[in-house]
Protein backbone atom coordinates (compact mmCIF):
# COMPACT_ATOMS: atom_id res chain seq x y z
CA UNK A 1 0.00 0.00 0.00
CA UNK A 2 1.08 3.59 -0.78
CA UNK A 3 2.37 5.48 2.33
CA UNK A 4 0.06 8.46 1.18
CA UNK A 5 -3.06 6.03 1.33
CA UNK A 6 -1.80 4.78 4.64
CA UNK A 7 -1.50 8.45 5.72
CA UNK A 8 -4.66 9.24 4.43
CA UNK A 9 -6.38 6.37 6.00
CA UNK A 10 -5.34 7.21 9.11
CA UNK A 11 -6.07 11.10 9.28
CA UNK A 12 -9.66 9.96 8.34
CA UNK A 13 -9.61 6.72 10.49
CA UNK A 14 -10.66 6.65 14.19
CA UNK A 15 -7.97 6.99 16.71
CA UNK A 16 -5.29 9.20 17.51
CA UNK A 17 -4.67 11.80 16.11
CA UNK A 18 -1.25 13.04 17.59
CA UNK A 19 2.16 12.71 16.65
CA UNK A 20 2.56 9.61 18.83
CA UNK A 21 -0.10 7.56 17.07
CA UNK A 22 1.65 8.32 13.61
CA UNK A 23 5.09 6.70 15.11
CA UNK A 24 2.46 4.09 16.32
CA UNK A 25 1.28 3.51 12.92
CA UNK A 26 4.24 3.41 10.72
CA UNK A 27 6.57 1.88 13.23
CA UNK A 28 10.36 1.49 12.09
CA UNK A 29 8.97 3.36 8.93
CA UNK A 30 8.33 6.54 11.28
CA UNK A 31 12.10 7.69 10.64
CA UNK A 32 11.84 8.16 7.13
CA UNK A 33 8.44 9.84 7.32
CA UNK A 34 9.53 12.45 9.84
CA UNK A 35 12.76 12.64 7.68
CA UNK A 36 10.30 13.37 5.30
CA UNK A 37 8.61 16.36 6.61
CA UNK A 38 11.07 17.75 8.79
CA UNK A 39 13.56 18.14 5.54
CA UNK A 40 11.20 18.65 3.12
CA UNK A 41 10.70 22.13 3.32
CA UNK A 42 14.72 22.81 2.94
CA UNK A 43 14.43 21.70 -0.36
CA UNK A 44 11.69 24.53 -1.55
CA UNK A 45 13.13 26.76 -3.34
CA UNK A 46 11.19 29.48 -1.10
CA UNK A 47 12.60 31.88 2.07
CA UNK A 48 11.62 30.28 5.85
CA UNK A 49 12.92 32.78 7.73
CA UNK A 50 15.39 30.59 10.28
CA UNK A 51 12.11 27.83 10.65
CA UNK A 52 14.26 25.12 8.31
CA UNK A 53 17.49 24.97 10.67
CA UNK A 54 14.89 23.85 14.02
CA UNK A 55 13.99 21.45 11.64
CA UNK A 56 17.33 20.52 10.26
CA UNK A 57 18.49 20.07 14.23
CA UNK A 58 15.54 18.02 15.29
CA UNK A 59 16.06 15.97 11.83
CA UNK A 60 19.91 15.20 13.77
CA UNK A 61 18.39 14.26 16.69
CA UNK A 62 16.58 11.36 14.94
CA UNK A 63 19.57 10.62 12.59
CA UNK A 64 21.65 10.05 16.14
CA UNK A 65 18.88 7.53 17.39
CA UNK A 66 19.24 5.50 14.12
CA UNK A 67 22.86 5.45 14.65
CA UNK A 68 22.11 4.32 17.88
CA UNK A 69 20.60 1.54 16.23
CA UNK A 70 17.08 2.63 17.69
CA UNK A 71 13.84 0.47 16.38
CA UNK A 72 11.43 3.22 17.03
CA UNK A 73 11.49 6.79 17.31
CA UNK A 74 11.97 8.00 20.50
CA UNK A 75 10.50 11.51 21.20
CA UNK A 76 9.43 13.58 24.67
CA UNK A 77 6.04 12.89 25.88
CA UNK A 78 5.21 16.84 25.17
CA UNK A 79 5.53 16.25 21.62
CA UNK A 80 4.14 12.86 20.94
CA UNK A 81 0.87 13.98 22.15
CA UNK A 82 1.11 17.20 19.13
CA UNK A 83 -2.08 17.16 17.57
CA UNK A 84 -2.64 16.84 13.60
CA UNK A 85 -6.64 16.67 13.88
CA UNK A 86 -8.40 19.88 13.11
CA UNK A 87 -6.75 22.89 11.21
CA UNK A 88 -3.30 20.42 11.21
CA UNK A 89 -4.72 17.86 9.62
CA UNK A 90 -6.14 19.75 6.40
CA UNK A 91 -2.78 21.76 6.22
CA UNK A 92 -0.84 18.21 6.10
CA UNK A 93 -2.69 17.22 3.63
CA UNK A 94 -3.61 19.53 1.12
CA UNK A 95 -0.18 21.98 1.65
Amino acid sequence: MRLSHELEGWLRGDGDKTLGGLIDLFEERSFAILFLFLLGPSALPLPTGGVTQVLEVIAIVLALQLIANRDCVWLPRRWEALDLGGDKQARLLWG
